[in-house]
């Protein structure tokens, strides 16, 4: 017998009812076409168990669990913990945790859903791609779902495009407008699914993120000049050349891909010392 749960709806109205707070910037999604949207778009198989990240007043777990899949919930608000405790949702399990600080991968579940908070949305996503996952459906402020997804060539691209596109196949899924969310925020949000790829080795992953920061250290200068302040620039000039790259070229111009391999090429040279 399927178990009756709240709609999202009445699950705002519960929580309406008690002590708002917005210290950690929480906008819930409310819409409920929006919500069974998410689920479909994040291709569950029936019954697998869920692991969702920032679960809020409870909008998008009732969802999931109304699909029949055990949910985890990581959620670092206590009010909000306190209200989803209450709610005595059957098949749920609350963890109350950071979940910047939390080992994610101990809790279990491998399909991982959630409305990310926007002030520690990219370094969750970096913990969540650190480590192996059947799928990935995370919402973000449209402008970093933008940058994630970006090609090479695009005003978007940086050392979030190449990071999450080497650990991941990021695809935006969904836009959302600011109505769908209680409160409604100041900025458009986007979903995107992420499917799972290995396209650096673990152990450079720490390395080669500092690598692509500094790669666009300046954005208008070249890409030489940025990475001068960490080699030698015969050195540079000459992994540059291995590749058929442009001595002129900026960052933006070069794939992931590229990337790695101008890393791998300059990791075996010695760095210039920090001031």
């Amino acid at each position: 017998m399927q178990i009756p749960y709240p709609s999202p709806s009445e699950m705002v109205e519960r929580y309406r009812r008690k002590r708002k707070t917005k210290r950690f910037g929480q906008h819930f999604l409310t819409d409920p076409s929006i919500l069974d949207r998410i689920v479909d778009l994040a291709k569950l198989e029936p019954g697998v168990p869920v692991l969702e990240i920032g679960p809020g007043c409870g909008t998008l777990s009732v969802t999931i669990l109304d699909r029949g899949h055990p949910l985890h919930a990581v959620e670092l608000d206590r009010d909000l913990c306190t209200f989803l405790r209450k709610q005595n949702l059957a098949n749920f399990t609350l963890i109350e945790a950071d979940a910047v600080k939390t080992d994610l991968a101990e809790i279990g579940p491998t399909h991982i859903i959630a409305n990310l908070p926007y002030n520690a949305s990219t370094r969750i996503l970096f913990k969540l791609l650190s480590h192996p996952f059947q799928s990935l459906t995370l919402m973000f402020q449209k402008e970093v779902a933008l940058r994630i997804c970006s090609e090479h060539n695009k005003k978007s691209y940086g050392s979030l495009s190449i990071m999450a596109q080497l650990l991941s196949e990021p695809t935006l899924i969904m836009n959302l407008p600011p109505g769908a969310f209680s409160p409604a925020p100041k900025v458009d949000s986007a979903v995107v699914r992420f499917t799972w790829r290995r396209g650096i080795d673990e152990d450079k992953i720490e390395a080669f993120q500092i690598f692509a920061r500094s790669a666009f250290a300046m954005r208008r200068k070249k890409l030489v000049n940025n990475l001068t302040r960490q080699y030698q620039k015969p050195d540079v000039h000459d992994a540059l050349d291995a590749l058929s790259l442009s001595q002129n070229i900026r960052g933006e111009a070069i794939s992931p891909q590229d990337f790695l391999k101008l890393f791998d090429l300059l990791s075996e040279k010695k760095q210039v010392p920090e001031s």
